[in-house]
């Protein structure tokens, strides 16, 4: 049988997958240890002719708010599934120009609005159909490599205290020695886990001690995870005392306040830091208001929402938004 454009839509499976993380992972500032795995819910959806395409759901599957509402349950993932996809054309999602998609349809806007990641499959259906890529649907490729940074420097400290901070530089350096040279170090152990003032001298221990094991070169970044919330005299000295470090970015050291981020921006210029302000991962509807008032006015140098829970069709809104920033 010959193929048609904008075949229809004729199967959904759900698939929990387990994924094992290469080693334990501990606490970040406001969670307990993460453990060993996780899972992944893998949304497959396929067409009349056999074509494939992806999805991840797991932002819908953490909504659980108990067993008589549907949020985060297998049985109203896949009744949503089956309204959204069942029997519909690939091509009816998106608006398309020349090989790239323009829009969301207007009978689609409101649900791709609240579920990002159903417009991924939406995406990726459309390109099976047409026989190009998600990029080229994009706009096409913007570059050859994207490097990719070690995650995995959570409160390793806290697992193996005998350590302490030399656990987290052994594990920095054993990531070095496999081929990393970018570092993201959980830090903001005066939020929880930590006595407020000891908490920020074992982030600064940490940072220097994980400077020492990968050399000069590599890049460190930081992430709070809000840890620093209520104490930006800490935070100051947290800066202060790791500016040898040459720390990348500083993310999501404070929750996400005009007020506070206009203190923090002021604060690093004062102390010389040249580490970037970011934040944004949080944001479940972006751009909501206050990270709005964040870029309009200046105060922080990058903006991380979710890019599989926002979706590819709110990814190009943002991209439009953020155009002008440079």
């Amino acid at each position: 049988m010959r193929k048609m454009p904008g075949q229809r839509i004729v199967e959904l499976s759900v698939t929990p997958i387990p994924v094992h993380y290469r080693k334990e992972l501990g606490k970040n500032a406001y969670g307990e240890n993460i453990g060993r795995e996780r899972t992944e819910w893998l949304v497959r959806a396929r067409t009349e002719y056999g074509q494939e395409g992806l999805t991840i759901a797991n932002r819908f599957m953490r909504q659980f708010n108990g067993f008589d509402n549907s949020a985060g349950t297998v049985r109203g993932l896949v009744a949503l599934l089956r309204e959204m996809f069942l029997d519909k054309r690939v091509d009816e999602y998106l608006e398309t120009s020349d090989g790239r998609v323009v829009g969301v349809r207007d009978a689609y806007k409101e649900a791709f609005q609240t579920h990002g990641w159903m417009s991924i499959l939406a995406f990726d259906l459309l390109g099976q159909d047409l026989g190009i890529s998600c990029v080229d649907l994009l706009g096409g490729q913007a570059r050859d490599r994207v490097p990719a940074y070690d995650t995995t420097l959570y409160f390793q400290d806290l697992l193996n205290p005998e350590q302490g901070a030399a656990q987290v530089s052994l594990e920095a350096a054993a990531s070095h020695d496999e081929g990393y040279n970018e570092f993201k170090i959980k830090v903001g152990r005066p939020g929880r886990w930590m006595a407020p003032r000891s908490g920020m001298e074992r982030d600064v221990e940490v940072v220097l001690a994980v400077r020492e094991a990968v050399g000069p070169d590599a890049k460190i970044m930081v992430d709070a995870n809000f840890g620093y919330d209520g104490r930006l005299d800490l935070l100051e000295d947290f800066i202060r005392e790791t500016l040898t470090a040459n720390i990348f970015w500083l993310e999501e050291m404070v929750t996400a306040d005009v007020g506070d981020y206009r203190v923090l921006r002021r604060m690093r210029d004062r102390l010389g830091s040249d580490a970037l302000l970011v934040c944004g991962e949080v944001d479940r509807d972006p751009p909501s208001q206050v990270f709005r008032d964040l870029v309009d006015q200046g105060l922080i140098d990058g903006y991380q929402p979710d890019s599989v829970s926002a979706g590819f069709s709110r990814w190009q809104s943002l991209e439009q938004w953020l155009k002008p920033t440079g």
